[in-house]
This record gives C-alpha cells, structure tokens and sequence, in this order.
C-alpha cells in the first residue's frame, strides 16, 4: 500500500498523510477492531481515502493531504468513534504522518506509525 502512494506522489511530485488510529483497551477482540474500522470508513468522504484495519489499529491513507487536513480527518474520526463506544470513551491512540516531509520511505514510515509515542 506504501509503496504504490510513495510512487504516485513521486510522480505528481505531491504528498500523502498516513493516520493510524487504535483504541487502548484492555479487551482488544476482533469485534472492537471491525467497529474501529467500521467508524473509520464512515468518517472518510474522498473515494481515494482508503482505511486498512492492521491488528487492532486502522492505517488509513490521505493523498493530497497536508497535516492541517489530516488533523482535521483524525478530529472527525475521533468524534466518530467516541459517538459508537461506550461511556467512559476509551483512550484513542493515534499518529499522523506527512510523505514526503516527516518520512522520506516506507520504513521511515512504518517506523513512525509503529512507534507508541503516546
């Protein structure tokens, strides 16, 4: 998936945001996964905006999206998945990434969003 936006910004000589999104819960079940997902996919609005459930988190990947943009789509699916999960809102843990000025590769990449910073 990476690999495939790197070379269409490459070429546009443009940009992409990768969010990463994950709830910290204690029961990390698949069902709490899907419904993550499931909240990620309602909240996107552009067709090339595509959502990729990894475990227990949700990548999801903007192209054409600045950090201004990006921060908003996370706010939007914040919003989303504290609207679906139950009081008290578990903690949502999450990442923003912009290619190609904060990662110059997919590693830089994978390396940022993997990382628990928070």
């Amino acid at each position: 998936m990476l690999v495939k936006e790197i070379s269409v910004a490459k070429t546009r000589k443009s940009y992409f945001s990768v969010l990463v999104v994950e709830l910290e819960i204690n029961d990390k079940n698949i069902s709490w996964a899907q419904k993550l997902k499931g909240a990620v996919d309602e909240t996107l609005r552009r067709k090339n905006d595509i959502a990729y459930q990894i475990g227990s988190k949700v990548a999801v990947i903007l192209p054409d999206t600045d950090k201004h943009n990006a921060v908003t789509v996370l706010a939007r699916i914040k919003e989303r998945i504290n609207g679906i999960m139950p009081e008290p809102h578990p903690k949502i843990k999450d990442t923003v990434v912009i290619y190609p000025s904060e990662a110059k590769d997919e590693n830089d990449i994978l390396n940022k969003i993997c990382t628990d910073k928070q």
